[in-house]
């Protein structure tokens, strides 16, 4: 049974824009229209296997993949034995390389945690200190001073 972009959208869980938008860059296409009577074109009507391909979809995009590496899944998936097999080598290399982008992003974000618990404890121990106590024999530049290296006998 074919259906009409709004049902689709509520069966999916993704709002019609968007939709709308996997059809203009090619993920997915009506597989017709609706006629009609003022040359709109008529109304998108999904079947299942359009259905089928946007829960594919929008998997792959809460999975971080990009646009263009799930349209070539979809190519792999296309061009290869109905079985879906071909589509997995590719998989497997997308996936190792989301892994690794992971892995990256995890230890940028362990130095940057480093970083903040090293100015956390600078500026705890600039805590209370008057001027006198911090501005010493000159004036110390926003950068010093903010980020809490003046006043501090640990670093010149």
């Amino acid at each position: 049974m074919k259906q009409k972009i709004g049902a689709v959208s509520r069966a999916v869980g993704i709002s019609t824009k968007t939709i709308r938008f996997y059809e203009s860059v090619g993920l997915v296409e009506a597989s017709e229209r609706t006629s009609s009577l003022w040359g709109s074109g008529g109304q998108r009507l999904f079947d299942e296997s359009d259905i089928d391909r946007l829960r594919f979809v929008k998997e792959a995009r809460q999975l971080d993949f990009s646009i263009e590496e799930i349209r070539q899944l979809l190519e792999y998936f296309e061009s290869g034995p109905s079985c879906g097999c071909g589509s997995r080598a590719l998989l497997n290399e997308l996936v190792e390389k989301k892994l690794d982008e992971i892995a990256q992003g995890i230890e940028q974000l362990e130095a940057l945690r480093c970083r903040l618990q090293e100015l956390h404890l600078r500026t705890q121990r600039l805590e209370g200190k008057g001027p006198k106590e911090l501005l010493g024999k000159s004036k110390p530049t926003v950068s010093d001073a903010v980020l809490g290296r003046v006043g501090n006998d640990d670093e010149a």
